[in-house]
């Protein structure tokens, strides 16, 4: 988790890959990530789902402001 917050869309894919979905929201576009870990201090468990969230920063540069896992 700590592993994306404030890195942009770039760095996200450049370190986990494409997503398998793009959603445009009204904030900034959200990364699905579908059956990837994010997390090895949790076992290595596979998430179904993880959707990175990407919003402005104080600077106006587009970067991940949270991570959601189902």
């Amino acid at each position: 988790h700590g592993k994306v917050i404030d890195r942009t869309p770039e760095e996200v894919v450049g370190s986990f890959g494409k997503p398998d979905a793009i959603e445009n929201a009204s904030e900034g576009p959200r990364y699905v990530y579908l059956k990837k870990t994010f997390n090895p201090e949790n076992m290595n468990q596979v998430d179904d789902k993880t959707i990175v969230e990407f919003g402005k920063d104080k600077d106006g540069k587009v970067v991940c402001v949270d991570v959601s896992y189902m």
